[in-house]
């Protein structure tokens, strides 16, 4: 199980003190932070996990320490969304099939493509990658899944439940 990094709190104290020292172009801040990021060891042993999962492949695959992390931030995201608090986001995977669809000339020449498989679960303050694996792919290309634990799903449907209201018909 490797580390995403998904959120830092050091990077983000590093962004607002850049906030702080006035700069107003956002692209800096962003610089700033994946600097922070850029150095932290569990980097190369994502990159290096994909690179030996991928072989030769990298049309279609997740090849980068950066693509992992957007997916990551993405999954953060979706369980906020829908269970409300991070706290609550302990236990969730994230699964997600790499690669776009594609049209029908290429399929037609290229059956299946090579493409990444990767799985992270949510642990106490970060994502955590726990596998990557080489998968082929037909026309319509991969996708993502959040894969919530029943405890999560109790807590989703509640919290939906409180966004409407059923009326009987009288």
């Amino acid at each position: 199980m490797i580390r995403i990094h998904a959120h830092d709190t050091d990077a983000e104290k590093r962004l607002a003190h850049a906030r702080s020292l006035c700069v107003t172009d956002e692209a800096a801040h962003q610089q700033v932070l994946d600097e922070r990021l850029a150095w932290m060891p569990d980097r190369d042993r994502i990159e290096s996990a994909l690179a030996s999962v991928n072989g030769t492949a990298t049309t279609h695959t997740i090849t980068a320490w950066g693509e992992v992390r957007d997916l990551a931030r993405t999954a953060e995201a979706e369980c906020v969304s829908l269970l409300g608090s991070p706290r609550h986001a302990r236990g969730a995977r994230y699964s997600v099939v790499s690669g776009d669809s594609v049209s029908n000339d290429y399929a037609q020449k290229w059956r299946y493509r090579a493409a990444t498989r990767v799985v992270m679960v949510r642990r106490v303050g970060d994502w955590y990658l726990v596998s990557a694996e080489r998968v082929e792919i037909g026309q319509k290309g991969g996708g993502a899944r959040l894969i919530l634990t029943p405890q999560q799903d109790e807590i989703a449907v509640a919290l939906l439940r409180r966004r409407y209201r059923v009326e009987r018909a009288s």
